[in-house]
């Protein structure tokens, strides 16, 4: 969870809280003391929920911000009947109505959508000029797209590498900029990712051109990007689709050691779909965190001490997840330890997807 909500949740809520396996007090009712000795597994796991736990406590979900939270540790008069006899004497906590529960439950939950809904607001408010810069960066691209184009060689890729350093440049700083505010725009408006048509899309030559925008930033790690395979199949797909390369390629480079390689294996699967699989060397993510890498805001402690200096919020696999589910497929990620490095474990992290042609795909 985001730690700012996080924040927020602790300094408005009248109730006692189990939100990322934290607890939180509330300023109107604190857990039993006996809460802290009994840890029972099924207070504690926030996908079961009991009216009550064994202990005679009032339990319950707490949906905001898509995110699992659970009302525990509140005695009401209607769970004081359950609660053994020979512990009644030892519960000193003020009974509520469970009705009374309800409405603090919904007032929480009103305040915490009304800040979000202002955060959202301002964001929107700052990204709007976005709409003024990108016609005017779009034809910075075009324009150094055609000096390319009259450089010596055959097809771009040749063009680009006989093209002035200072024009290569100049179109690999464009095209980054260009698509992290595609990023932004995502984020701020997440429905926008399936906006328009679809398109006839190259993914070997969407690759091979993303591989060229970060060549500038992977010498500055001395790492080199290595894509291998080969793909002669195209499939249709929402101009989203560039920022989910986009992203993973970021990451990768990213959370990446100097002096080491990120590597690209693609290659098509019979008539059915296209193979992809970007491997990078650097901290693994814990067992215990690969379900929520795509969550919203998820980051874990490893990658924030040995990422590169600009910190993420989190944000680039939760859109990148998106954009995947919006054309039928999944990303997946596994990791192969190699050993610890300043007593963290690292290896070789593979985020890798099966993307599936359509009825509409062609040959190139």
């Amino acid at each position: 969870m985001e730690q700012q909500l996080y924040t927020i949740i602790q300094n408005i809520t009248p109730i006692p809280l189990l939100v990322d396996n934290r607890f939180l007090n509330g300023h109107i009712l604190t857990r039993p003391s006996f809460c802290l000795s009994c840890q029972n597994p099924s207070c504690i796991d926030t996908t079961k929920i009991d009216k009550y736990c064994p202990q005679g406590c009032y339990v319950s979900k707490l949906d905001v911000a898509n995110e699992n939270i659970k009302i525990i540790g509140i005695l009401t008069h209607e769970s004081k009947k359950i609660i053994p006899l020979k512990l009644r004497a030892k519960y000193t906590q003020k009974l509520v109505k469970e009705s009374a529960i309800m409405r603090w439950q919904q007032n929480l939950q009103q305040t915490i959508q009304f800040i979000q809904n202002a955060i959202q607001n301002q964001l929107r408010y700052y990204t709007e000029g976005f709409h003024d810069i990108t016609p005017m960066l779009s034809m910075i691209i075009r324009n150094a797209e055609a000096l390319i184009q009259k450089a010596p060689g055959n097809g771009m890729s040749e063009k680009f590498d006989n093209s002035d350093t200072i024009l290569q440049t100049l179109y690999k700083s464009a095209e980054m900029l260009n698509k992290h505010l595609d990023f932004m725009n995502y984020i701020v408006n997440p429905l926008s990712i399936t906006y328009g048509a679809k398109r006839e899309t190259s993914v070997y030559k969407l690759l091979d051109k993303m591989c060229r925008i970060f060549l500038y930033k992977a010498q500055q790690k001395h790492i080199d990007i290595n894509l291998q395979g080969s793909s002669f199949q195209k499939t249709r797909t929402y101009d989203s689709f560039a920022i989910l390369i986009f992203v993973l390629l970021e990451n990768a480079l990213k959370y990446s050691y100097e002096g080491q390689s990120i590597t690209i294996q693609i290659k098509d699967q019979e008539k059915s779909s296209i193979f992809l699989d970007i491997m990078s060397l650097g901290p693994v993510v814990p067992p215990e965190k690969i379900e929520k890498i795509f969550l919203k805001h998820e980051r874990f402690i490893h990658a924030s001490q040995n990422s590169d200096k600009t910190q993420g919020h989190g944000l680039g696999l939760y859109i990148a997840d998106i954009i995947a589910k919006a054309h039928g497929f999944k990303i997946n990620y596994k990791s192969e330890q190699k050993g610890q490095k300043d007593n963290i474990p690292f290896g070789i992290n593979h985020f890798y997807m099966t993307i599936p042609f359509n009825s509409e795909s062609f040959p190139c």
